[in-house]
């Protein structure tokens, strides 16, 4: 399980890095509310 969740980081990360500003404004807004809507 957690090699599975590492390997996805990495992953992520590396389209992280390619992604424009504008997307990873995007993205974070995204799992922010995603928190959000979990928590409640």
């Amino acid at each position: 399980m957690i090699n599975e969740i590492c390997k996805k980081a990495k992953t992520a990360s590396t389209q992280l890095a390619k992604a424009s500003t504008e997307q990873k404004n995007k993205a974070l807004c995204n799992m922010a509310d995603a928190i959000e809507k979990y928590c409640t």
